[in-house]
């Protein structure tokens, strides 16, 4: 792996963990990431990263700090129940805006964010065939979430996501 995708990956840790901070949730790193290692977890996004770092963003939460997550985002007060109809979007948004604060550190490089894929599911992995992704795990009080980058080595499929229920 190249430096410039380690740093990129640094400067997302950092953005995930103060974007979750900001909406008034404590985040810890998980000790237990080697257990969690190619699981996702309910809510998932995909970004995929292109021009002077090639590869993809996987942002994951647990189903009920994607609730909190929605609750805390939107300006409005919101029940439970209306948060799970938001929750989808907020994942989304949350990536982009975590990726968006990534790259603003990064410079003047030409780096560039595709529209987030978002998918639910529940006990799905990922398998790569470019190099081995780069993860971060985090536990909240309400649950956990990854941030995750996949270098892409050569142009080929970055991932495949795999329900395995």
């Amino acid at each position: 792996m190249r430096q410039k995708e380690a740093d990129f990956f640094s400067e997302l840790t950092i953005s995930a963990e103060n974007n979750i901070t900001q909406l008034g949730i404590t985040a810890k790193l998980s000790p237990q990431a080697s257990t969690r290692e190619g699981n996702l977890d309910d809510y998932t996004s995909f970004i995929q990263v292109s021009g002077a770092i090639q590869g993809g963003v996987i942002f994951t939460v647990e189903a009920e700090l994607a609730l909190l997550l929605a609750q805390s985002y939107l300006l409005d007060p919101v029940t439970p129940d209306e948060a799970k109809t938001y929750a989808v979007e907020v994942v989304a948004e949350l990536s982009n805006v975590i990726c968006g604060n990534a790259i603003t550190e990064r410079g003047p490089h030409p780096i560039y964010l595709g529209n987030p894929l978002i998918f639910v599911a529940q006990q799905a992995e990922i398998r790569t065939r470019s190099a081995q992704p780069l993860a971060q795990y985090y536990d909240t009080d309400n649950g956990s979430f990854q941030i995750m980058f996949i270098p892409m080595d050569q142009e080929s499929e970055l991932a495949t996501i795999l329900n395995v229920q």
